[in-house]
């Protein structure tokens, strides 16, 4: 059954529009009649995705058929199997890089809706092929049933450090989460001319992995059933998995969260294209927006909606930095492969003095010693710098429980000092006999 835009268009007006502001209503659309339906395809969960649909025609009486998908990969490989004869007539969820390659494929259109003025410029395509409608910080959580509060990490940096080994859960190297994470280590060294100490870091990082999941939802179940005590996702995931018994909590860095930032755009092609538009203006509106946010987490993005927020809202955003779109695209690439090629090499003091200066922040950040911050001692014989010892086992430094980054040697034969020379032709020479090399506190600005 088929209605007149007119009639729902207005209600849809009294319904978007928070203020006492008037906002006119477009004429290119109010002649044009309503189809009964909009396909939708979305990375959005399925709690999310049912609380839109249900909304929607609550507001519409059209019917929102919608479709889940994992991940970006997975509804950009159904976008294209389809791009000749397309079936979908709305794509809601994806990054605005995202939303980006779409346009270039040709697989969106433009639309310019009622409340286009209020949303800022990075958070919209120029020419309207695509609109942010929320944004979620992508966090570090871990299982407070098998990791206490004192021995969460407080920097990213800190998962470098051995004790967190097998501990960790990444999303796929492939996903734009995982990007964003990488982003997250490896900008400040960028940026300031020091990428080599950061690939160091990363190296410390990938050691402790434990391994790596196709979707956030994949990483909160497996660090929920305690497969892995640390794991990444978007805030409002996490707080779902609460909501639902998980024993979860959100660590608190003293590093900004990276944003995932969801956007909505009109399929190039749609069998429905007034519905869609119908659906894009209800969908990124500033109540719905508003909505979403105190439900589910989800962080507007229109002005409207975050003047009218809660304090928890803006305390969120404050804690969250955007990504240099121009450094990202130009860089990431060749950052995941310096991630994959990454490995743990012995510590090398002139090559990575232990406390560099940070440009970022004007004061002195040791960095991972060799990627190493348990100076963990790879040679059968160690000879301390400072008095010769006999050593004929392997020597294993363990940390020292007042600070897991000064490493003190365990061996039994060594720190004699009895001027006897090393029975070993291999020496190792440490020069951190009496405090290890530190972590990265680095905050990413």
């Amino acid at each position: 059954m088929k209605k007149f835009l007119g009639i729902v268009f207005g209600f849809l007006l009294l319904m978007v529009v928070i203020t006492a502001a008037e906002v006119k209503s477009r004429p290119d659309v109010e002649a044009q009649s309503l189809e009964d339906k909009v396909i939708l395809y979305t990375t959005y969960s399925e709690d999310v995705s049912k609380y839109i649909k249900d909304e929607f025609k609550n507001k519409t009486k059209i019917d929102l058929e919608v479709k889940t998908f994992k991940d970006e990969a997975a509804l950009k490989a159904q976008l294209d199997s389809e791009k000749d004869n397309p079936v979908a007539d709305a794509v809601l969820g994806g990054s605005d890089m995202f939303f980006s390659s779409l346009v270039k494929a040709g697989e969106l259109q433009a639309y310019t809706p009622s409340w286009n003025s209020d949303v800022n410029e990075d958070s919209k395509d120029k020419s309207g092929y695509w609109y942010a409608v929320n944004q979620s910080p992508l966090v570090m959580f871990y299982n407070n049933e098998i990791l206490m509060q004192q021995d969460v990490p407080t920097t990213l940096v800190m998962l470098g450090d051995p004790k967190y080994k097998g501990k960790i859960q990444l999303p796929n190297t492939n996903s734009t989460e995982f990007k964003y994470i990488l982003n997250s280590y490896i900008y400040d060294y960028f940026k300031n001319n020091k990428l080599d100490d950061g690939i160091k870091v990363l190296a410390a990082v990938k050691a402790n992995i434990n391994g790596y999941k196709d979707s956030e939802d994949a990483i909160i179940k497996s660090i929920g059933a305690k497969e892995a005590s640390i794991g990444f996702a978007s805030l409002s995931k996490v707080n779902m998995a609460v909501k639902k018994g998980s024993k979860l909590t959100v660590a608190h860095l003293d590093d900004k969260f990276p944003t995932t930032i969801n956007c909505v755009g009109i399929c190039n092609k749609s069998k429905n294209i007034n519905s869609a538009k119908l659906f894009e203006e209800f969908i990124a509106g500033p109540k719905m927006q508003l909505q979403l946010a105190q439900k589910f987490q989800l962080i507007p993005v229109n002005s409207k909606s975050l003047d009218l927020g809660e304090d928890w809202m803006k305390s969120i955003k404050n804690s969250t930095y955007n990504i240099d779109k121009a450094v990202f695209e130009a860089n990431i690439n060749t950052w995941v492969t310096d991630w994959n090629n990454a490995v743990i090499q012995p510590a090398d003091n002139k090559a990575n003095p232990s406390n560099p200066t940070n440009g970022a922040n004007g004061t002195n950040n040791p960095v991972v010693n060799g990627a190493n911050t348990n100076s963990t001692n790879n040679n059968a014989a160690a000879t301390n710098a400072n008095t010769k010892v006999t050593n004929t086992t392997p020597a294993v430094n363990q940390p020292n429980k007042a600070n897991p980054s000064n490493a003190t040697n365990s061996n039994p034969n060594t720190n004699k000092n009895t001027g006897s020379t090393n029975t070993n032709p291999t020496s190792n020479t440490n020069n951190n006999s009496s405090s290890g090399s530190g972590t990265n506190t680095q905050k990413h600005n």
